[in-house]
């Protein structure tokens, strides 16, 4: 068990944010607080248990960790939908300013990730969720591995949304953040953007696709397991620890 800072999270929130590895029941956690306390002084820590290790998590809740969020790690082979009735061309993000319209969407879009609902971060910093999606989407632009798609208005012209993926391998994927416009997000478009995306990476060779969703968001669960046919592959409880 060790303890690992997350560049993106700590910059996000203005001090370190750590995550433990490998956590376990045998090891001498208090020991390693002292320890990443001593060294990091940080804000944040967060831990990622299998639901099914009661022992972990009841164990980290001993440590003062407390549960935050329940994770599901889906996996699918979506297939491929017809797009041409939908008035919306799909692209790479390319250059600056296509970039600052997707981090204007970035940074306001999201309202069930576990730092929005957090009462100890929200309540202190209410501007935590929207800056950490920005960089982490940034980071997608700028990443070789990782991708950052638009999704434009035909009629307007406009980005309206977006999306970024990571490739595992020649024809796998793990499909990272996807957000439309706030005043478009009851409207069955983000449902349309990720058919466009599974359509460009499917004529990409891509086959089986990953992804990561909260159980608190009920349309990308119920969009990704009913809608494309993702399966659950594991759930994970996430438990954090912040510090004063």
């Amino acid at each position: 068990m060790y303890a690992e800072k997350i560049p993106i999270d700590s910059e996000a929130l203005g001090r370190t944010v750590l995550e433990i590895r490998e956590p376990s029941t045998q090891a001498d956690f208090l020991s390693l607080e002292a320890a990443y306390r001593t060294q990091h002084d940080p804000r944040y820590c967060v831990c990622k248990l299998p639901i099914e290790d009661l022992e972990g998590i009841h164990h980290m809740e001993d440590m003062g960790f407390r549960f935050l969020e329940l994770q599901l790690k889906l996996v699918g082979r979506p297939r491929e939908r017809d797009t041409s009735a939908f008035p919306y061309a799909f692209s790479p993000v390319a250059g600056e300013a296509e970039l600052a319209e997707v981090l204007e969407i970035a940074g306001t879009t999201f309202v069930a990730d576990r730092f929005t609902v957090d009462p100890l971060l929200s309540l202190s910093d209410p501007g935590v969720s929207g800056r950490r999606y920005q960089l982490y989407v940034e980071k997608s632009y700028r990443m070789e591995n990782e991708r950052l798609f638009k999704l434009v208005s035909r009629e307007s012209g406009k980005i309206v949304g977006f999306n970024t993926h990571k490739y595992l391998g020649a024809d796998e994927v793990l499909m990272f953040i996807g957000g439309v416009l706030p005043t478009l997000k009851t409207t069955g478009l983000g449902a349309i953007a990720d058919f466009f995306l599974i359509n460009d990476l499917r004529k990409r060779g891509v086959r089986k696709f990953y992804t990561h969703v909260s159980a608190r968001n009920y349309p990308v669960m119920n969009l990704e397991i009913a809608g494309l046919g993702f399966k659950v592959l594991q759930n994970f409880a996430i438990l954090r620890k912040i510090y004063p």
